[in-house]
C-alpha cells in the first residue's frame, strides 16, 4: 500500500545552500577567531609587561653611572618590546589574510 504525501510534505522548503556553505566554514573560521583573539591577547601582556619593567626602572637620582645603566636598560628593554610587538603584529596579519581568503573562498 502507497503512503499518502501530505501537502505539507510536497510543500517543504529546499534547504537554503548558503546553509551549507555557512557551515562548511563555520568551523574552520571559528578556529581562526580564537587564534587571533590568542594573538591579540599576547599583545596585550606584551605591552603589560614592557610597562611593569618600566615602572621598574623609574626613579631619579643615583651615581651618574646608575643613570648609564637605566638608560641601558631601558634602551634593551624598549628594543625587545619593539621585537616581540612586531613578531605579533606579524602573526596577526598573517591571520588576518588567512580569515579574509577564507570568507574570500566562503563567497
Amino acid at each position: 500500500r502507497r503512503r499518502s504525501v501530505t501537502m505539507a510534505e510536497e510543500e517543504a522548503p529546499a534547504l537554503d545552500p548558503l546553509a551549507a556553505v555557512e557551515e562548511k566554514y563555520r568551523e574552520k573560521l571559528q578556529a581562526l577567531m580564537a587564534e587571533r583573539d590568542a594573538i591579540g591577547a599576547t599583545l596585550g601582556e606584551v605591552s603589560s609587561q614592557f610597562s611593569s619593567q618600566m615602572d621598574a626602572l623609574k626613579g631619579s637620582g643615583g651615581s651618574n653611572q646608575e643613570q648609564i645603566d637605566k638608560g641601558l636598560k631601558y634602551s634593551e628593554l624598549q628594543a625587545q618590546a619593539r621585537v616581540a610587538r612586531d613578531v605579533h603584529l606579524g602573526r596577526l596579519a598573517q591571520a588576518d589574510v588567512a580569515i579574509e581568503r577564507l570568507l574570500i573562498q566562503k563567497t
